[in-house]
């Protein structure tokens, strides 16, 4: 499994740079992404979550889903780089605002 470290500040997921998910989905555009841009965190989610009775932890290492077919770490769906860093600042969609930026495209 990768390790994930996020950038992205305002998702309710996000705990000093690192996901409280088990597992995030990279979504890539359609499946034609070609570039950093063309990627996101399908998990994104600006609203603050409550917890009832359990306290979800930060964890650096999680598995991580991707429909980006073309990224050279993609191997059935399921990300192979050793690290992903997801980034976006205050952002308010996933599709506009996160990105992978560890995809590398290796088809055209």
């Amino acid at each position: 499994m990768p390790k994930l470290r996020c950038t992205v500040d305002n998702c309710s997921y996000n705990k000093e740079e690192y996901c409280t998910l088990n597992y995030i989905l990279v979504d890539g555009d359609g499946q034609v992404a070609t570039n950093v841009e063309d990627t996101c965190c399908a998990n994104f989610d600006a609203s603050e979550y409550t917890l009832s009775n359990q306290e979800h932890m930060a964890q650096a290492v999680v598995d991580i889903k991707c429909t980006a077919d073309h990224c050279i770490f993609n191997e059935d769906n399921v990300c192979e780089a050793e690290e992903v860093g997801m980034a976006g600042a205050s952002t308010c969609t996933c599709s506009q605002d996160t990105q992978c930026g560890t995809f590398r495209c290796g088809r055209s």
